[in-house]
């Protein structure tokens, strides 16, 4: 009996000394290949000295036994381009023997920082380089490409003086920038602003970005792969400080902030901060397109839109004249409980609320979303608050003044928005939209001759920013 046990013991680990030599043993024909999730290795365009997001490869082992990759190397072959790799855990650009079971995978991760190409300025560069895969001496490559884009770059600077930004190439943003008091600076048409996590645009002084209807200027975080293309709050905000006068935003798209524009600061200081914003888009702000605090602003032909929050909300009171604009709380990446736009004269301190003067004109603009009560209002201090709210169209159960069309659908051509690629954000109307003919044309400003599409507007026009 106790022969019988030996020898089966001896059996059982033969068995498992042979299973386990033929999971080690390694392939050495020169026809055994690799394969790849992919052969090409595409990186967004990139401005330079930013680094990549983390591209990922699957490298495959078809075989029936172990197979060793005795080189893998990924050199720069230019001096434009930095490159990082990590192969089954394993770190570095040239990694030997790394070997894949049988029947197995592994995967590989690259990230890329392109460096300054001083021989492109305006137009984004090409950098590509080759991984390559070496077994057996057979040897297999894999393609990388990158577009390097140079930048003007800002690190937690103060502006002061009067200065110029022209489109000769994009600006990117670290930490913030300051436009100083009694200092300007004007922004012309094309300009592109990229924004990195957390960044903020602040002036105490002036700001005027002028963009036109052919040539607008875009602010947004400056990640710039497909992914992060409506993504909310990569960046802060634009925010206009008490002392800061003449403002002017025109054909400007802010997109991907957590507030897309503030105007005013608490505690209260200094000259109530000043802004005229025309013809603008702001879309997909974590919390809200425009968050005023006892500013004064004129606002005409704006479209604001998928908000975590609000579209727009004033506090504090403030001075303000909302004409011809779109709010639409039509987003779908947050679980929203507040309104598109709310308009108060307070702002609770301590669950105090604090309240000031408060003069609004809202007239001709399109309130709608996905709650039965877009459009709110609320006074703590009723006799220093002043509010029309005429010619609107406004999702609401309250009543309001018979002017105003309530619960419509405003029939948009496509207003779809989504977190993925597809969709449209096309807020025009329809021609058989409830909102045409219906605005109120008298003693509109100059301004709203036009559109925000530069298109005319008949008398009587459309509400919305939109003809």
């Amino acid at each position: 009996m106790r022969y019988f046990k030996s020898t089966l013991y001896l059996f059982i680990t033969s068995i498992v000394l042979i299973s386990c030599k033929d999971d080690l043993d390694i392939i050495n024909s020169p026809s055994a290949k690799l394969e790849f999730s992919t052969d090409t290795i595409v990186f967004d365009t990139l401005f330079t000295t930013v680094g990549s997001t983390t591209k990922r490869i699957k490298i495959y082992n078809r075989n029936k036994k172990a197979i060793n990759i005795s080189k893998i190397d990924l050199i720069d072959s230019t001096s434009f381009a930095s490159y990082r790799l990590n192969v089954d855990g394993f770190s570095g650009n040239h990694l030997r023997d790394v070997e894949i079971p049988a029947e197995d995978s592994i995967f590989g991760f690259i990230e890329i920082t392109v460096k300054g190409n001083i021989n492109s300025n305006q137009f984004p560069f090409l950098v590509s380089e080759q991984l390559t895969f070496e077994t057996n001496t057979n040897i297999q490559k894999v393609e990388l490409v990158a577009f390097g884009q140079n930048a003007h770059f800002f690190v937690d600077s103060i502006l002061t003086g009067n200065i110029t930004w022209n489109n000769d190439l994009p600006y990117v943003i670290y930490g913030g920038i300051l436009v100083d008091t009694l200092s300007s600076l004007t922004i012309d048409a094309g300009v592109k602003i990229y924004m990195h996590k957390n960044a903020i645009i602040l002036s105490k002084g002036t700001l005027q970005i002028n963009g036109t209807l052919q040539d607008s200027v875009i602010i947004q975080g400056d990640r710039r792969e497909s992914q992060y293309y409506n993504e909310p709050g990569q960046w802060n905000s634009i925010q206009f400080l008490p002392g800061s006068v003449n403002n002017k935003i025109n054909y400007t798209t802010i997109k991907g902030s957590v507030y897309g524009v503030i105007v005013g600061t608490f505690p209260i200081y200094g000259i109530q901060p000043q802004l005229e914003i025309t013809n603008s888009i702001i879309k997909y702000s974590t919390v809200t397109g425009m968050y005023l605090i006892d500013g004064f602003v004129r606002a005409y032909n704006n479209l604001v839109f998928a908000c975590g929050q609000y579209a727009m909300l004033t506090q504090l009171g403030g001075n303000y004249e909302f004409i011809h604009n779109t709010f639409a709380q039509t987003n779908n990446f947050s679980n929203r409980q507040t309104p598109a736009v709310a308009i108060t004269d307070y702002l609770l301190i301590n669950n105090v609320p604090v309240t000031d003067q408060l003069n609004a004109v809202f007239k001709n603009n399109i309130v709608t979303g996905s709650l039965k009560d877009e459009y709110f209002t609320e006074f703590k201090s009723p006799a220093t608050a002043t509010v029309s709210t005429e010619y609107n169209s406004l999702k609401s159960s309250k009543t309001w003044p018979s002017t105003n069309l309530l619960n419509r659908d405003p029939l948009f051509k496509d207003p779809s928005v989504s977190l993925s690629s597809n969709f449209t954000e096309n807020y025009r109307l329809k021609a058989n939209s409830p909102m045409k003919g219906k605005a109120d044309f008298t003693n509109s400003p100059s301004v709203l001759l036009q559109d925000a599409d530069g298109v005319m507007r008949l008398n009587p026009s459309s509400i919305g920013c939109y003809e």
